[in-house]
């Protein structure tokens, strides 16, 4: 067996024996040139964002350098010194950008909200989302400027080193990625029968690995797994909807005097509510139909092992089999 097959047997713990088969025994099929194409852009998008911040340029850099980040950690794209020098300083530049998204987004939210008589609270807090995303667009500039250059640099030698992996005619190289991609990809599957139960207190956290799971998913090359993701994608923005709602409550309470009786944050409240429901319930689905659920103990099922449904045994099937034929066209 392929040393890093071997390897990947640790996250039995974590994962029915079925599952790791299907993986190891064919590897998970993984198209390179969505990770090329995707540095490309990143590059543009850092060289941009240095001198605008719109809010498009903003998110495409945001969520490039996240696509990026998890390539690095799934597909080994880069060498662990590199890596590390690389993401080091795109962490920085991409966390600031999402702080700017923050404001982006809350600002659409609440363009959205309708209230009667509270038009003062609906100005001042417009007037401080705009005035925090001033700031942040500002020191997200600063830190594009100075370490931007180096990260691009990089980046680039990232794309030459994955063309260089590409030309060779062996499939080790491409068999290496999708079995660190697929060993990567089933850890996070386990991670989501846990926790037991969802709630407002762990929902968001459980939405980063919805969030990790998909960004691997999406870089695999096979349509198999197409409905899960698609699933894994509307429970992530109905977790981040509501995330958003609860986020611009507590800028409301913050800034305005009005207290709870204020209209506008009576509204946020029961929109929040809504929310809240709604993603919890799309997330409960998503763990019946694919992953199912750990008991209270943090298990699942009598042998402790993750026991994913039918549907995500298709799929991986499917994918393995399209990576069997690649190998052996």
């Amino acid at each position: 067996m392929h040393t890093r097959s071997t390897a990947l047997l640790s996250f039995r713990t974590r994962a029915n024996s079925s599952v790791t088969a299907l993986l190891l025994r064919g590897f998970m099929a993984i198209d390179t040139s969505m990770v090329q194409e995707n540095i490309q852009k990143l590059v543009k998008a850092l060289k941009k964002i240095g001198k605008t911040c719109t809010p498009d340029e903003v998110h495409k850099l945001r969520t490039r350098a996240k696509s990026f980040e998890a390539s690095t950690e799934a597909f080994s794209v880069t060498s662990k010194r590199r890596s590390r020098r690389i993401l080091r300083a795109l962490k920085r530049i991409r966390r600031k950008a999402g702080d700017v998204r923050d404001m982006d987004v809350l600002t659409s939210h609440l363009s959205t909200v309708r209230t009667n008589g509270e038009q003062d609270c609906l100005v001042q807090l417009f007037e401080h989302l705009g005035a925090a995303r001033y700031k942040q667009a500002a020191r997200l500039r600063s830190l594009a400027k100075e370490f931007g250059p180096e990260v691009r640099k990089q980046l680039k030698t990232v794309a030459k080193r994955l063309d260089q992996r590409n030309a060779k005619p062996s499939g080790a190289n491409r068999k290496q990625a999708s079995t660190e991609a697929a060993g990567f990809a089933l850890r996070i599957s386990g991670d989501l029968a846990r926790p037991a139960m969802l709630n407002r207190s762990n929902l968001h956290d459980y939405r980063l690995k919805i969030k990790e799971l998909e960004d691997v998913l999406k870089m695999a090359d096979s349509d198999a797994a197409e409905d899960f993701v698609e699933a894994l994608d509307e429970c992530k923005d109905a977790i981040g909807e509501w995330h958003d709602c609860e986020e611009l409550i507590a800028r409301a309470d913050h800034v305005l005097d009005h207290g709870r009786n204020c209209k506008l944050t009576r509204q946020l409240r029961k929109i929040s509510a809504g929310k809240l429901d709604q993603a919890l319930s799309m997330t409960n689905k998503l763990r019946r139909t694919y992953v199912g659920r750990a008991d209270r103990t943090g298990k699942q099922g009598s042998s402790g092992h993750a026991q994913p449904k039918q549907s995500v045994l298709k799929a991986v099937s499917a994918i393995s089999t399209n990576e069997n034929k690649k190998s052996t066209a």
